[in-house]
C-alpha cells in the first residue's frame, strides 16, 4: 500500500521538478489507478509538492480511457501527456461521476483546451511493490 501522506509518490514528483518554475508547468497526468488509497495517496502527495499552485493546474488522469496497461503504463501515459502539451488539449478522466471530497485536487471532468505559453508537463506512474516515478516532459517547440 502506498505512504497514506504520499511521502515517497511525493519524493517520486519533488525530484523530477526540481528547479521547475511552477508557471511552466501546464499538464499533470496523474496515476490515477482509481482505487481510494492509491487516488489519496497520490492526491496528499501532489499536494505536499504543489501546495495551493495545485488549485490551477491542469489535472487529468487517462487510466478510466485506456485501462491499466501494467508494465506499459508509464510510457502510455508519457505519449499522452506529451501529445496533450504539444497541442494544449487535455484530456479529460474518463468514467469519473463524482470526485471524493478526500481527493483535494482539481481533476478534470471534461476536455479542456487551453491557449498555452506552457513549456513542461508531468506525468506519474506508481506501482506494485512500492515503484514510485514521476517524468517532467518538455513539450516541443516545432
Amino acid at each position: 500500500a502506498p505512504h497514506p501522506e504520499g511521502i515517497h509518490a511525493g519524493n517520486a514528483i519533488r525530484k523530477a521538478t526540481k528547479g521547475l518554475n511552477l508557471d511552466e508547468l501546464g499538464y499533470i497526468n496523474t496515476h490515477g489507478s482509481g482505487t481510494n488509497l492509491n487516488d489519496q495517496a497520490e492526491a496528499a502527495a501532489l499536494r505536499l509538492v504543489f501546495g495551493d499552485f495545485l488549485d490551477q493546474a491542469i489535472v487529468g488522469g487517462t487510466k478510466g480511457a485506456l485501462g491499466h496497461s501494467l508494465g506499459a503504463t508509464g510510457v502510455v501515459e508519457a505519449i499522452i501527456t506529451l501529445q496533450a502539451m504539444n497541442n494544449s488539449v487535455y484530456p479529460p478522466t474518463t468514467g469519473l461521476l463524482n470526485l471524493d471530497q478526500r481527493i483535494a485536487v482539481p481533476i478534470l471532468q471534461k476536455l479542456c483546451t487551453r491557449g498555452s505559453t506552457h513549456k513542461f508537463g508531468l506525468t506519474t506512474t506508481f506501482g506494485f511493490g512500492g515503484v514510485n516515478s514521476a517524468l517532467l516532459i518538455e513539450a516541443s517547440q516545432c
